[in-house]
């Protein structure tokens, strides 16, 4: 089958669950193409890439010239009333078919259009569809399921199926709109990459990953990592963002090292060598807000007990008997539960890792692919 991913910013760091996703469809026999309207920060794939920055402005007008030839319908319709991608206004309208009519050739190579992110990657797969008359669908992950419900409805009454990573990204979906097809499949892990070699290392430092914006909850993870004054414990943060010079001074004088954005490989390693996985998520003062993380299955499948937040999407992912849950923005809370697990025998949270390991194999890419090829081969028959 002939796929088509259509995403804002390809490779990235912060997806490997796409890339993962990808790398098993291509695995299973499948032929995938990304379309992507910027390149992003991730290590290179063999995967073929249409990016409108790559092509040319002759190009770019021949594609134009081709689609209004053979969807001029679906042309006029975006030039005039499509009120989603890009915003609302003629000129930007006509800039945005020029980057989209990129795609079309892509598009008419493909079988099925699959978008990732509910909002402005899924109105663009809409609009591909349309100009090159393909079956389309979508993943929603978490904040993009709450952004604009009206365009959501659009979305959702277009796409052949809606594909939610977390339970209550379904829930937030089908009270979008109940008569739309909805169905759960979890991001793909690579578990194998994760799967811990060494013995459990019981002294090793508290871990955390993830983008260092607000969603994340790394200035509560610092604040609750000083007052549970772990001793000579350290805490280890791995990614980047725009927050990273507050969160180096809220961390001066502690056992804080901030290891910057690592590969997965080396994130593998760092999980190895931890006793344990913090991610302290909360909304955002703008509505952010983490789905469910694959941060969190990853240290899963490294055997390590969690510390989290009792947030949709992790609530129902993170178990008692493997992890503790505390409010989230609640760094006092947080304090207490990390305190209270590294309080314990190492025997018992290495017990906790066992278990946490086995709850994440219903995220192997092969499986998430194998679910994924049955949606789409339903989609086109």
């Amino acid at each position: 089958m002939k796929l088509l991913y259509v995403l804002e910013r390809w490779p990235e760091l912060s997806q490997t669950f796409v890339a993962e996703e990808i790398k098993a469809l291509e695995l299973a026999g499948h032929s995938v193409e990304v379309a992507c309207l910027n390149r992003g920060d991730g290590l290179p794939t063999a995967t073929p890439i249409v990016c409108p920055a790559d092509t040319g402005a002759a190009a770019r007008s021949a594609a134009i010239i081709q689609q209004i030839a053979h969807a001029p319908r679906a042309t006029f319709a975006q030039i005039a009333s499509e009120r989603a991608w890009p915003p609302p206004d003629a000129n930007a309208r006509l800039r945005g078919l020029f980057r989209l009519a990129t795609f079309r050739r892509a598009a008419v190579r493909s079988d099925h259009i699959h978008a990732h992110v509910a909002t402005e990657a899924a109105d663009m797969a809409r609009l591909l569809a349309a100009a090159s008359h393909r079956t389309w669908s979508f993943t929603a992950h978490g904040a993009d399921a709450y952004a604009d419900p009206a365009q959501l409805r659009v979305n959702l009454g277009s796409a052949k199926f809606a594909r939610a990573a977390s339970p209550h990204v379904a829930e937030q979906l089908r009270s979008a709109s109940p008569t739309a097809k909805i169905v759960e499949v979890p991001v793909a892990v690579a578990l194998d990459r994760f799967n811990r070699t060494s013995s459990y290392s019981a002294s090793g430092p508290l871990v955390s990953t993830g983008r260092l914006v607000e969603k994340k909850g790394f200035e509560d993870l610092i604040n609750a990592f000083g007052t549970a004054q772990l001793g000579d414990r350290e805490l280890w943060i791995i990614g980047d963002g725009p927050l990273r010079k507050d969160l180096e001074g809220r961390a001066e004088g502690l056992n804080v090292r901030f290891l910057g954005a690592q590969t997965p490989d080396e994130v593998a390693v760092a999980l190895s060598r931890a006793s344990a996985f913090a991610l302290l998520s909360k909304m955002a003062e703008d509505g952010d807000r983490d789905g469910r993380p694959a941060a969190i299955v990853e240290a899963m499948a490294a055997g390590l007990p969690v510390v989290s937040t009792s947030v949709p999407g992790i609530s129902d992912l993170v178990q008692p008997d493997f992890g503790l849950l505390v409010s989230p923005a609640s760094a006092v809370e947080a304090a207490v539960a990390i305190r209270e697990l590294m309080d314990l025998d190492p025997t018992q949270r290495q017990q906790m890792g066992l278990v946490a390991k086995s709850r994440s194999r219903p995220y192997d890419p092969s499986v998430v692919a194998s679910e994924m090829t049955a949606l789409f081969e339903s989609a086109v028959s």
